[in-house]
């Protein structure tokens, strides 16, 4: 693996990390104010609650893999013309 690559590899990784993260978080959010009145009206454990949202994350993470991956490529590809960094290589 080259220099090159192992670069922007890292590169692409921080801003999948980021973009993937906040979606999630964003995501699960949403979902938890979507169900909150639920929430209330009929109490239980607060681990039942937990382990709700623990169990619809692959659901998410099934629908944010491919926004994420598409938004961390163009702001990668973005920012590496901005530096011409792709000019250079």
């Amino acid at each position: 693996m080259t220099i090159i690559q192992r670069y922007v590899g890292r590169e692409f990784l921080k801003i999948f990390a980021l973009c993937f993260g906040g979606l999630l978080g964003t995501y699960v959010l949403v979902d938890f104010f979507q169900r909150i009145d639920l929430f209330l009206n009929y109490p239980t454990p607060v681990r039942w609650k937990l382990l709700y949202f623990a169990l619809k994350v692959p659901f998410f993470v099934f629908h944010i893999t491919p926004v994420s991956l598409l938004v961390a490529l163009l702001v990668t590809l973005g920012i590496l013309n901005r530096n011409r960094e792709i000019t250079a290589v």
